[in-house]
């Protein structure tokens, strides 16, 4: 979730909307008031060695890749090393 300007404040995550459902009024329910806002990035320089570690040491699923001025340009999910494992283990790429 990025802001007016572009900037990142918040993710929406699978148990993020799990938790939501619990809620009375899951209708009324804003993605503002449910979205994790402690987050965990990286920038466009980091390895994809260093992403693996930073998702599994926080047991997330997703990490938003930022540019030098701080805006969201990407985001590294588990499918993309998923694939990488694909490619690695297998003659033909996905």
């Amino acid at each position: 979730v990025v802001d007016d300007r572009g900037k990142l404040v918040g993710i929406l995550s699978n148990r993020d909307v799990l938790r939501a459902l619990g809620q009375a009024d899951i209708e009324s329910v804003r993605i503002g008031d449910v979205m994790s806002k402690r987050l965990i990035t990286c920038t466009e320089d980091t390895t994809a060695a260093e992403a693996a570690e930073l998702m599994l040491e926080h047991k997330i699923g997703a990490l938003p890749v930022l540019g030098d001025d701080g805006h969201l340009v990407g985001l590294v999910t588990e499918s993309d090393f998923v694939r990488i494992a694909h490619d690695l283990l297998s003659d033909e790429p996905a």
